[in-house]
């Protein structure tokens, strides 16, 4: 059964690729018609991806209640079990909001907010493209601990800004 949803994952990705580059041949087309002073051939809201529903599905009411750490963890956790991988800050904040989870303040701030929280816990590891995923998926990396909190060598990326 695990090898049939990463493969529905594996196709959803895919997919989403192929939305991606079907709205780049639309935009090309249309600046092709521009150029030709000629009317547009697509809409622009024809540019948005068809898909915008998330690889991993939770309930409405997933995160409802729950710790932002836990929610990110269950998020990063069926990624991984779907061979997605990492995530973004911004698709992370999509999911959380999917899911239900509740942030305290200003909308605004809630970008600051997990971005606090995924540089504060140690489960969690940025990757050097940005994108996070579970400090225990990578063995090669150095692992954090309070031995090792004060060291300024700057190799630690769990404790980089964004």
């Amino acid at each position: 059964m695990e090898h049939l949803e990463r493969t529905i994952a594996d196709f959803q990705n895919r997919l989403k690729k192929a939305e991606a580059e079907v709205i780049r041949y639309k935009k090309t087309i249309n600046d092709l018609c521009e150029m030709a002073e000629k009317p547009p051939l697509y809409a622009e809201t024809e540019f948005e991806e068809t898909s915008n529903t998330s690889l991993v599905q939770f309930t409405p009411d997933a995160f409802y209640g729950k710790p932002l750490a836990s929610s990110i963890k269950m998020i990063l956790e069926q990624r991984k079990a779907r061979n997605i991988g990492p995530i973004s800050i911004k698709d992370l904040l999509d999911e959380l909001q999917r899911g239900g989870y509740q942030f305290q303040g200003k909308e605004e701030n809630r970008r600051i907010i997990v971005s606090d929280a995924l540089r504060k816990n140690t489960d969690f590891h940025r990757l050097p493209n940005g994108l996070y995923g579970m400090t225990a998926w990578y063995e090669r990396i150095k692992k954090p601990n309070a031995s090792n909190s004060n060291d300024d060598s700057g190799n630690d990326l769990a404790e980089t800004e964004l």
